[in-house]
């Protein structure tokens, strides 16, 4: 099938938003590093209990807010090719992304909260989820372009 540019949506203007797309990912990806970069350097205090209750909730809710976060990307997906906005691709990738990195700050509050040991797996979780997010092309170029019906 021929794809038709719409008005506002050149090839220039897909990869500059795919470019941006992109930009924000490696940094949301990078954040989560200064997260546990951050732990290496602050310590819990000496007076914090272990509780294994609620590192295993916060990791359960680290697992879920991954889950969720493709669910609602592919929503939003959905909605931006078709209504044809290149713009909401970009929003749908940020939330997710957004989302994804919960699962790190929880891992920072259970580090300072419990001193538990393994505070590191919801920043594994994050970043894996971010790492399956990683901006595509395609999604961009279907939000961009309608297709001719002939």
């Amino acid at each position: 099938m021929n794809k038709q540019p719409s008005p506002n949506n050149s090839p220039q203007n897909v990869e500059a938003r795919l470019r941006t797309i992109r930009t924000l990912w490696f940094a949301l990806v990078m954040s989560v590093v200064m997260y546990y970069v951050f732990t290496l350097f602050k310590r819990p205090d000496e007076s914090v209990a272990p509780n294994n209750t609620l590192s295993l909730a916060l990791l359960a809710i680290s697992v879920s807010m991954v889950l969720v976060s493709f669910f609602i990307k592919s929503k939003l997906l959905s909605r931006a090719i078709d209504q044809q906005q290149g713009l909401t691709v970009q929003q749908a990738y940020i939330v997710a992304l957004a989302i994804c990195e919960v699962p790190a700050l929880l891992g920072m509050l259970d580090h300072l909260l419990t001193a538990n040991r393994y505070y590191y797996v919801p920043m594994i979780i994050a970043i894996a989820g971010q790492l399956l997010h990683f901006p595509r092309r395609e999604h961009v170029e279907n939000a961009s372009f309608k297709r001719s019906t002939f």
